[in-house]
């Protein structure tokens, strides 16, 4: 998916810096002098470091826009005081979009039920089973056959069958606390704040969000430091001191 249509779907603004990304990813490139970059306030960008500084804070902000769950979210109706969103019974929603993301074709845990099973729950089933899972967090407890599993071990190519070694383990659960998990993580999800430097276990990040930071902090000392070597009086060897600047 193009990331300009990514974008799009996270709310992002469209602004000049689209057109000059496609201008040089084009079969064929117009140079990049023919689109005029121009920040929020109107400044042309100009020179080549700040036209830099620009797509970097741009990318900066899409990587960190609000996803559009997190959105819904923040615009549900409050709950009464004392209450917590977790505490709310879940919503059919909720769990049609964790049926939705279960991946077919995945081995059966110990109940010998494939994902397969899910998607063709009727209502009335999908609704017996929302509430076993809001019963059993408000009764604290899970069901005992949520807690069995079937430990399989796979032999690693060219490696001694001998040796614990040479074995990965896999543990296959049962399909239902699988479901309750992506119902909870993607609620926990919407409502547990993600620091703006979090890349890990976080949604809508990737290792190119850290490259653009570091891109931007790199970019950002080149802007306002720069070491100015004075050389001692006696032939001594020269010393350097950091200086603020403005480019």
């Amino acid at each position: 998916m193009p990331l300009e249509v990514c974008a799009k779907k996270l709310g992002a603004p469209s602004i000049p810096s689209w057109r000059y990304l496609r201008a040089m990813a084009a079969p064929h490139p117009h140079p990049p002098q023919s689109v005029v970059l121009r920040t929020d306030f109107g400044r042309v960008c100009a020179l080549p470091r700040q036209q830099t500084n620009l797509l970097v804070r741009h990318f900066l902000r899409v990587s960190r826009a609000t996803s559009p769950y997190t959105a819904a979210a923040a615009r549900r109706t409050p709950l009464p005081p004392g209450d917590w969103e977790m505490d709310r019974p879940s919503t059919p929603c909720e769990l049609d979009v964790a049926i939705r993301d279960s991946l077919l074709g995945s081995a059966a845990g110990p109940d010998n039920k494939l994902n397969e099973f899910l998607h063709h729950l009727g209502l009335v089933a999908r609704g017996t089973l929302r509430t076993m899972i809001h019963n059993s967090f408000a009764n604290d407890s899970l069901p005992g056959s949520w807690k069995i599993e079937d430990n399989i071990r796979i032999s690693q190519p060219g490696k001694d069958p001998c040796c614990p070694e040479s074995y990965r383990p896999i543990t296959l659960l049962s399909v239902l606390p699988k479901l309750t998990e992506r119902m909870i993580h993607r609620r926990l999800s919407a409502l547990l704040p993600h620091h703006p430097r979090q890349f890990g276990l976080a949604p809508s990040r990737s290792t190119s969000d850290v490259v653009t930071l570091v891109i931007g902090e790199i970019t950002r000392g080149l802007n306002e430091f720069s070491i100015v070597e004075h050389a001692r009086p006696g032939g001594g060897a020269s010393t350097r001191h950091p200086r603020c600047h403005r480019s």
